[in-house]
């Protein structure tokens, strides 16, 4: 792995990075660490996220699948084995057999993937790591997120959501 770009977000806010990496189609890894939560990754092709991964409990993108009642996590679990036994990606074996189709899966990489970056943007400053290549086997995924959608729906629901918290103080 080779790191192209590395800092702080308190230098270079997350958004920021997340809308140059978009604009400028890039491809790789940004891998993530905060303060209080380690390991948070956002996979790109051509600018497009791809995958994400974290080490919080609940954000690994199979648990949140079975969390979410989309699959049991027996499944999950019998799914990245056969999945890394035929070395092909996790999402597109869930298609290939048929557990769960498109559609739904980018559904959900899309919440957990604003729920992850929520997490990050709640901290006050993350170090931050872009690194390519990617592994062939995460490029082979079906799922493609526009980034710049995702972090604009993001920072605009963390806005509704922080209007309302001061509308609930300020009524009580």
């Amino acid at each position: 792995m080779e790191t192209h770009l590395h800092g702080r977000t308190q230098f270079m806010p997350l958004p920021d990075l997340l809308q140059w990496l978009a604009q400028n189609r890039k491809t790789g890894n940004l891998l993530v660490d905060c303060c209080t939560e380690e390991g948070m990754g956002l996979y790109f092709e051509e600018g497009n996220i791809i995958f994400v991964s974290s080490r919080k409990e609940g954000q690994r993108f199979g648990d949140f699948l079975a969390e979410t009642g989309c699959i049991e996590k027996e499944t999950v679990t019998q799914s990245v084995l056969e999945s890394r036994k035929f070395n092909i990606c996790f999402t597109q074996y869930l298609m290939d057999e048929q557990m769960l189709n498109k559609e739904l899966l980018t559904d959900a990489l899309t919440n957990l993937a604003r729920i992850i970056l929520m997490d990050i943007l709640q901290q006050a400053d993350c170090k931050f790591r872009f690194t390519t290549p990617l592994h062939d086997i995460i490029r082979e995924g079906p799922i493609r997120i526009n980034a710049s959608h995702l972090i604009m729906d993001t920072v605009c629901k963390m806005d509704e959501m922080e209007r309302d918290r001061k509308l609930a103080e300020s009524t009580v």
